[in-house]
């Protein structure tokens, strides 16, 4: 059963991720600061998992390593939110995201919190795991390392 510390980070996640999805209903709303929060609770738990000392060759998602551990809880929970998974691979890497939504605002503070978050989700990303998705209308192939 998980520690009362670890449901408080899955529940710091889930409502990062209310508000976010709030917020998503406001087209003019920038997603940065949602991003930049889960940045800092991914990497603060990161270094949490790491101070375990886990065996550095070991790729294993860290919930199979160590079921009690609040990263893999907290990657677990993220990536089954597919919604905010697909905008953030799909629309908030774009250069043009503000201006293909109508807005003047300069993308790059949120492309580098998008990139940095998708540098701390990379331990919730089971490598042997290898989806192949082929997109029907653009006879485009697309690995997908999930």
């Amino acid at each position: 059963m998980p520690s009362s510390t670890n449901r408080d980070v899955v529940q710091e996640l889930q409502e990062i991720l209310r508000q976010w999805e709030e917020d998503l209903a406001v087209p003019s709303r920038d997603p940065t600061p949602h991003l930049t929060k889960l940045c800092h609770l991914f990497e603060r738990e990161t270094v949490n998992f790491l101070k375990k000392d886990p065996d550095p060759f070991d790729d294993r998602h860290p919930m199979t390593l160590e079921p009690e551990c609040a990263l893999g809880m907290i990657l677990r929970a993220l990536f089954r939110k597919d919604n905010f998974v697909t905008k953030l691979v799909n629309h908030y890497l774009r250069e043009n995201y503000f201006t293909s939504q109508g807005l003047t605002q300069d993308s790059n503070d949120l492309n580098v919190a998008t990139c940095r978050l998708l540098l701390d989700i990379l331990y919730g990303l089971d490598v042997p795991q290898v989806r192949v998705c082929v997109y029907s209308s653009s006879c485009i192939h697309l690995v997908v390392f999930i």
